[in-house]
């Protein structure tokens, strides 16, 4: 089944925020530990695998851009990719120990 709209980095960071900030609203407040830790496994799986679709489909949007236009990324691009993706890493693990401690 084809999707009409097309997934865009933005939509994704939206989704991994909202995903983030539902699971730290359970564990910050329902106490009760036989039913905090299923709920955020289960939702913690179901928003990974709802943007891991959309994650596969950007990348054959980005992957079949470049084929059809013939354009080749660079060194350039992969380190500003690179660099942007520890950037985030370690923004998320900052958050992580600020929210868990």
């Amino acid at each position: 089944m084809k999707k009409d709209k097309s997934v865009s980095e933005s939509s994704i960071a939206l989704q991994i925020i909202i995903g983030l900030v539902i699971i730290i609203l359970i564990y910050k407040f329902i106490d009760t530990k036989i039913f905090k830790w299923p709920l955020i496994i289960m939702i913690a799986g179901a928003f990974f695998y709802s943007i891991l679709d959309d994650f596969r489909e950007l990348k054959m949007n980005y992957l079949k851009h470049h084929l059809d236009t013939g354009e080749v990324p660079t060194i350039k691009d992969g380190i500003r990719n690179w660099i942007k993706a520890i950037f985030f890493l370690i923004l998320f693990l900052i958050s992580l120990f600020i929210v868990f401690l």
